[in-house]
């Protein structure tokens, strides 16, 4: 079983207590305000997330991104990510490794059998490099297909990553 680790050499993750008041500010506040996807991740932050992570760059200590986690509507033990982060975020990887991170924080603290995402067009490259770990998903289940808004989706379940997860988290943490 993977722990709850929640830093790489490069980023952290930290909840951010919710409701947020003021969402849109606080997503400006953070750098993230004009990204397409900030009226969700707004909605998410005002209480309409199981949870939200605010995604740190360690050495300038500034946010990068910000990932709200959901349940997934008829589907007991699945989850789901949305992550909003800056572009300069993704050239350099930082959004990789806070997937990393979030997907292991919730297999660790939640309980939960496998976990959906959508990355953003940037992250595909990186996400495909993966087959054997991530499955995609034609048709996405419940409310997941309208929060995709069209976006290939993957899902990863738990008994993959615990196959995996020692070696990414030894890797992104200079362990190796």
């Amino acid at each position: 079983m993977s722990h709850a680790q929640v830093r790489t050499r490069r980023t952290r993750i930290d909840p951010v207590p919710l409701p947020v008041r003021e969402p849109s500010e606080a997503l400006a506040a953070w750098g993230l305000g004009d990204h397409p996807g900030a009226p969700g991740l707004a909605r998410d932050c005002a209480g309409g997330a199981d949870a939200v992570f605010r995604v740190e760059e360690t050495v300038h200590g500034r946010t990068v991104a910000l990932v709200s986690v959901h349940g997934v509507e008829g589907i007991a033990g699945s989850r789901a990510i949305e992550m909003v982060s800056d572009t300069d975020a993704l050239v350099r990887g930082l959004g990789i490794e806070a997937n990393l991170l979030m997907i292991n924080h919730i297999f660790a603290e939640w309980d939960a059998d496998r976990i959906y995402f959508w990355p953003e067009e940037d992250h595909l490259a990186t996400i495909e490099a993966y087959p054997a770990m991530l499955l995609e998903v034609a048709e996405p289940p419940g409310d997941l297909a309208a929060r995709a808004a069209g976006r290939r989706t993957f899902v990863i379940s738990r008994e993959d990553w615990q196959k995996i997860a020692s070696v990414f988290l030894r890797v992104l943490s200079g362990r190796d």
